[in-house]
């Protein structure tokens, strides 16, 4: 497997940015009530949309650069980027099984790319 060093670069800021974007839209419907019409006049909304559509972006100029099956596992780091900015941000717990899970995403993640060649 060939993988440009820029490719994982940009294939893990998608995965950090679109780590936002879900902050974000968590933001917009904290204190939103149950209409429509008050999600789409808040801007946290608007910002979580910009930073998924930023994130698809940088995916795929990533893919430019190494192989679909090497850089999509790298994705499934934003889980635990969604969980760090939720501890921090929201306030949400981090229990000891989501600290397993964790630890297996970052398993996976290096079982599936522990035999690419970087250039």
């Amino acid at each position: 497997m060939k993988v440009e060093i820029w490719a994982l670069i940009l294939a893990i800021a998608a995965s950090v940015i679109g780590s936002f974007a879900a902050l974000f839209m968590k933001l917009a419907v904290i204190n939103a009530d149950a209409e429509f019409k008050t999600y789409l006049k808040n801007p946290k909304l608007y910002f979580g949309l910009f930073c998924y559509v930023c994130a698809i972006f940088i995916f795929f100029l990533a893919l430019k650069g190494g192989e679909l099956s090497t850089l999509t596992p790298i994705d499934s780091l934003s889980y635990i980027w969604i969980t760090i900015l939720s501890y921090i941000f929201l306030g949400e717990r981090i229990s000891k099984w989501k600290k397993i899970g964790i630890l297996l995403i970052i398993i996976g993640v290096i079982i599936v790319n522990i035999n690419i060649k970087l250039y």
